[in-house]
């Protein structure tokens, strides 16, 4: 693990995240909210670091999440749904890239980085892992067969089979 991550790791206090980096939520909105899939905060956010070349496996959750570039170095933000693969690149505004980047509710979503990357994503209404799927990469691949090679490249575990 690189020196920066640990850093970050050690001064917000992050803990390992189920689709990979490292996460610490920082606001979880007092207010709450009635859902489809029951009451549930306002709105959440959280820091989340991934180290060069990691990345966060795909998964979707149950509402908007907008991600937020920090710093470090850029991300690359994949979506996968019925209107295909789209990749956006989060990173300083002054070298071309997206400050921030809106996922849609039940949008599948991985994230890679170029270079270790801090961000911000924000949930609402409010994130809850109830609303949270990661997603078995062969059915991705077989539901999404044009962009079958994104979908197990980034699947969880595709780091350790190569």
């Amino acid at each position: 693990m690189s020196t920066r991550i640990d850093g970050w790791r050690r001064r917000f206090g992050m803990a390992a995240h189920p689709e990979g980096g490292f996460f610490v939520e920082t606001f979880r909105a007092a207010m709450i909210v009635e859902t489809p899939h029951g009451p549930r905060n306002a709105s959440t956010a959280i820091l989340y670091a991934l180290p060069t070349g990691g990345h966060s496996a795909w998964h979707r959750v149950a509402h908007d999440e907008v991600w937020h570039w920090h710093g470090g170095g850029d991300l690359l933000l994949h979506t996968l749904s019925e209107q295909g693969h789209r990749v956006v690149r989060l990173g300083a505004v002054a070298e071309g890239a997206e400050p921030s980047a809106v996922v849609p509710a039940g949008v599948w979503q991985a994230a890679e980085a170029v270079v270790d990357v801090l961000v911000g994503c924000t949930v609402a209404p409010g994130f809850d892992f109830a609303d949270f799927e990661m997603a078995d990469g062969d059915a991705l691949a077989a539901e999404f067969p044009a962009h079958a090679h994104v979908a197990g490249r980034l699947a969880r575990g595709a780091e350790e089979e190569g």
